[in-house]
């Protein structure tokens, strides 16, 4: 079961993650999650967890049988101590798209650059570029990952940076030119 305690215990895990973790129904939303993790060279764990509301009426089950994934979903990946988070979400009708992967970022004043690397397990492994603004610890993530498990969406006090716009013929649409919500 993925609740908001295994959240927080995936988060902070200092264990090889490898597993996915079906859940119950809580607060009439029903949840997947994936978890991976890796060992880095430096000996620190590195991690990613993905949390998505499953359809209507869908299982977990049947969505792992089809390889189908949500279209909507709150994903980390990192470290305990600099992580990113990413919120994939409805929107981007104005630029063509039917949903938008976003950074998740704190309010901050001026341009920020993308000069935090964030590590990741996926392989080969594949660093993200962010903007300190954009850097969580496991804590804060923890909080997000039980928010959004609980209501479907993230505190409007989070900032939004678009990346990417995905449309229902299954085409990308690139946004990172597009302004910050």
């Amino acid at each position: 079961m993925l609740n908001s305690a295994i959240c927080g215990v995936a988060i902070r895990s200092r264990h090889p993650l490898r597993q996915t973790h079906p859940s119950r129904q809580s607060t009439g939303i029903q949840y997947t999650g994936h978890a991976a993790a890796r060992g880095s060279r430096a000996g620190l764990r590195l991690w990613s967890l993905r949390l998505e509301p499953l359809a209507l009426g869908d299982s977990y089950t049947s969505m792992a049988t089809d390889s189908r994934t949500s279209t909507e979903y709150l994903q980390a990946a990192g470290r305990a101590d600099v992580m990113t988070i990413e919120i994939r979400k409805p929107g981007g009708q104005q630029r063509g798209a039917q949903w938008v992967r976003y950074a998740v970022g704190h309010r901050h004043r001026g341009p920020s650059p993308f000069d935090v690397e964030i590590p990741t397990p996926h392989i080969p492994p594949s660093p993200i570029r962010i903007s300190a603004a954009e850097v969580f610890s496991a804590d804060e993530a923890t909080d997000l990952f039980v928010t959004y498990y609980k209501t479907g969406t993230i505190p409007d006090h989070y900032t939004l940076r678009p990346i990417e716009g995905f449309t229902t013929e299954s085409g990308i649409i690139d946004l990172r030119g597009a302004a910050q919500q």
